[in-house]
């Protein structure tokens, strides 16, 4: 049977990327960007089915358009037509899925340990964590075991993006650390934002990836939400704010990305259990095993 799948969100847009029909399996594998949130949301499936068939779930008629479904686990639909009754399965499955997404709309993750005044607040999307500078000295700690068993890049490629909003309250003069994974030692991840409440530190950051490391103005702003990507492809070190490109590090001095060095753990809020500490909110945050296209760059931007 000739069929047809879309996946419409709630704004009317089709989120599916692409799909496969297997009608022997009796299955539609649908896949749909890492930005597309699942959890705790329903999207309308849309059937392109010949005429005189009609698509069935839990007893009901489904309607295109009107008829909405969670989506976290697999769907099981009936198509009634002329030769009988056919039941589908349908899956979704993210296309490219980052190792780890925290988004802290169920609490700190078993694998992360907040420490002092890290605490959740609204975020950018749901739930975020609220961090308050160096007076509070919050921080989160990734579990150096989960670090060594899911962060290993042998290729040295590696994407982080999140989201931040510096808070005028608590940031704190100086450097303060959204992600680091070891200090300065070689082989380190950091993203580190200026944080004087004035001027062009305003626009700084400081982006550390192995041997290539120092300041770049960026153009963030103090009390707004800002979503930023770190990306290294091999070559090139990349920055990205707000869906735009911001720096490029051609030919990158980056010769062993290592999440294990120096500290073995992934530090969030600071840059060390003791210096550099972030004041703002930070959400939505992932890191990926390859390098992350502007486009995908773009899309996950738009994260709401």
């Amino acid at each position: 049977m000739n069929m047809t799948f879309e996946l419409l969100d709630t704004n009317g847009e089709n989120v599916v990327y692409d799909y496969e029909l297997n009608a022997v399996n009796g299955t539609i594998t649908a896949y749909v960007s890492a930005n597309t949130r699942l959890e705790g949301r329903e999207y309308n499936p849309i059937f392109g089915t010949p005429e005189g068939y009609a698509v069935y779930y839990n007893g009901e008629v489904h309607e295109n358009y009107v008829s909405s479904y969670n989506f976290e686990e697999p769907l099981i639909i009936e198509i009634h037509g002329e030769e009988g009754v056919e039941t589908w399965e349908i899956r979704i499955e993210h296309f490219s899925s980052p190792i780890v997404h925290w988004t802290f709309d169920k609490g700190f993750p078993e694998e992360i340990t907040p420490y002092n005044k890290a605490y959740l607040v609204y975020g950018y999307v749901n739930d975020g964590v609220q961090f308050e500078g160096f007076s509070g000295k919050g921080y989160l700690e990734v579990d150096a075991g989960f670090v060594a068993e899911n962060f290993v890049f042998p290729d040295n490629i590696f994407s982080i993006d999140l989201w931040f909003m510096a808070d005028s309250e608590y940031l704190t003069d100086g450097w303060n650390a959204l992600i680091s994974t070891g200090g300065n030692a070689p082989g380190n991840v950091r993203i580190l934002i200026g944080g004087h409440a004035e001027g062009l530190a305003q626009q700084l950051a400081y982006i550390a990836v192995d041997g290539s490391a120092g300041p770049e103005s960026i153009g963030w702003e103090v009390d707004k939400w800002h979503h930023i990507a770190l990306v290294y492809d091999g070559s090139d070190v990349l920055v990205y704010l707000d869906g735009d490109l911001v720096v490029r590090r051609a030919n990158a001095p980056v010769d062993n990305i290592n999440f294990q060095a120096n500290f073995p753990q992934i530090y969030l809020g600071t840059e060390s259990p003791t210096f550099r500490y972030f004041g703002g909110v930070l959400d939505e945050v992932r890191i990926w095993n390859y390098a992350l296209s502007e486009a995908q760059i773009k899309e996950a931007a738009k994260l709401r």
